[in-house]
């Protein structure tokens, strides 16, 4: 009889390690991924506030390993079953929350504009005061969809509108793309370009396969559409 209990303590230790292992690179892996991808974190609760969710199960856990070595009274089983249930519930709650979409908008301020964005375009380094200088937003090409929105997309465009002033103006200017009306050069890999529009300087970070303008109009409008991208995020 000694010789099974001790079995099914080591066995129960072994098991309790193993989730601790398990939880502790559930919990760096989570924490790497909010730190490089904080706005998609915010898609759900059930992301955003996992490790609760983990620790609560973890915890749930050592009380029920506890309860099966340790308790000799005859609520054992009741304990066993309410860990159980505690069990069932916290897994359900998460996957329930995890589902449900959430409208998150990070509110950054350029000047005293201020602009409410969706988390899908995974804003960032923007001022969450009056007085803020640009922000950064991850759209793919051509739809200028959220980042997040679109994950798998070979086309990456890195877009910022900044408060005019010279060393915001990286790269070649997106006029200077065109030679002529009918003879324009595009964006290639890890290319830099810039346009002023109605006192603000628009820059472009792109990712992806070379895209190539047709003519002068057709980068006109591409332009346009990012200044329309923006405005449209700005609080009335």
């Amino acid at each position: 009889m000694n010789y099974r209990r001790a079995a099914v303590v080591s066995l129960m230790a072994l098991l309790t390690i193993l989730t601790f292992l398990t939880l502790g690179i559930s919990l760096l892996q989570g924490a790497i991924g909010g730190f490089y991808h904080p706005n998609a974190t915010e898609a759900n609760y059930g992301l955003k506030y996992l490790w609760i969710f983990e620790l609560t199960l973890f915890v749930n856990w050592l009380f029920a390993v506890y309860v099966a070595i340790r308790d000799k009274t005859d609520s054992k089983l009741k304990k066993l079953s309410m860990t159980f249930a505690v069990f069932l519930f916290v897994v359900l709650t998460f996957f329930v929350l995890y589902a449900v979409p959430r409208s998150y908008h990070a509110e950054y301020y350029i000047g005293q504009e201020k602009y409410s964005i969706p988390w899908q375009y995974n804003p960032i380094n923007g001022s969450k005061a009056p007085g803020g200088k640009y922000f950064v937003i991850h759209v793919s090409y051509p739809d200028l969809r959220g980042q997040y929105e679109n994950p798998d997309n070979r086309y990456e465009l890195t877009l910022a509108k900044y408060t005019i002033g010279e060393k915001e103006k990286v790269g070649v200017s997106l006029d200077d793309l065109c030679l002529s009306e009918n003879e324009c050069s595009g964006l290639s890999y890890a290319s830099n370009t810039y346009f002023v529009d109605n006192g603000f300087i628009y820059h472009i970070h792109y990712q992806g396969e070379t895209i190539t303008f047709k003519n002068r109009n057709e980068l006109r409008k591409f332009g346009a559409s990012i200044v329309s991208l923006f405005d449209s995020f700005k609080q009335k």
